[in-house]
């Protein structure tokens, strides 16, 4: 039998219905569905404890994984995730924009059209000189717009990567 326990500090609210796990905390409220039909996951006083009786290594590698996940939905409601990405610029001025739901990335290595990604869930992006900070509560949501951002300013070989070195990276995780 393996066991993971996961402490929920003060200030924290947890709740555990059916499968889905929601935490509450300073930062705001986050939620995520998990099942795995040989892993139990229950809410003890101060603590959750994922478990399972099977013994495939299937079931032992879902206790871990179950385990990070609700550990990221503590982190993100307590402290947040901020990742930042670093506009570079060798070349042509870029400029980024945030508009609605939407990052827009004009002049890049002179192109005439602007390009755009999505900003997923309630993520938040700022550009600040060059910088773009990405920040939220929910871990996968702010990574997947770092990501998304970091992939809009990819550009295709046809250009020697020693000297052209535009585009928007990302620099920092946290």
């Amino acid at each position: 039998m393996i066991t993971r326990e996961i402490p929920i500090p003060e200030g924290v609210e947890a709740r555990l219905e059916g499968r889905k796990i929601t935490v509450k905390g300073p930062k705001g409220e986050v939620s995520r569905e998990l099942f795995h039909r040989k892993v139990e996951i229950e809410l003890k006083d101060d603590r959750f404890v994922v478990s399972t009786s099977g013994t495939h290594a299937g079931p032992h590698a879902m206790v871990g994984t179950f385990a990070a996940h609700i550990t990221n939905l503590v982190k993100g409601s307590t402290e947040g995730f901020h990742y930042i990405l670093k506009m570079v610029q060798t070349h042509f001025p870029m400029t980024v924009k945030v508009k609605g739901k939407q990052v827009f990335v004009e002049n890049l290595l002179g192109e005439r059209h602007p390009r755009r990604c999505n900003i997923i869930g309630t993520t938040k992006v700022n550009v600040k000189k060059d910088e773009v900070h990405v920040e939220g509560i929910d871990k996968e949501h702010v990574g997947q717009t770092a990501a998304n951002i970091e992939r809009m300013s990819a550009w295709n070989n046809s250009r020697d990567k020693r000297v052209f070195q535009d585009g928007i990276l990302i620099m920092k995780k946290g």
